[in-house]
């Protein structure tokens, strides 16, 4: 048990110490924040540390929607609805067919009916 052996085991602890410290510090940012989504970019081809490529990121979150999704959410348009303004909208015409009569409930089962 010596020498190399012990070197290993603490180096690895050391990684293992780093990613927990950074995880950590990844929660507090998204605990501090309103999140809706949480999206993981490649900062580069070959997945190295410490080596960004800009036009990599930027491809990636085009392609996903992101960029899109800002855009909309920038010229005012909503990026969640929930289940009670649908309803509300729109129960009214699904009210007599959806629910044998009665208006849906403000729920996701009563937003799913209206749709």
């Amino acid at each position: 048990r010596g020498g190399a052996a012990a070197f290993r085991s603490a180096k690895f602890v050391g990684v293992i110490d780093s990613f927990r410290a950074s995880l950590n510090e990844l929660v507090r940012t998204l605990e501090a924040t309103h999140t809706h989504f949480v999206r993981c970019v490649k900062p580069n081809l070959a997945k190295t540390a410490g080596a960004y490529e800009g036009e990599v990121a930027v491809r990636q979150l085009r392609t996903s929607g992101v960029v899109q999704a800002v855009h909309a959410a920038r010229a005012g348009f909503p990026d969640h609805v929930p289940f009670a303004t649908i309803v509300g909208s729109y129960g009214v015409v699904a009210g007599g067919g959806a629910q044998g009569g009665k208006a849906p409930a403000g729920d996701k089962a009563g937003a799913k009916a209206v749709l």
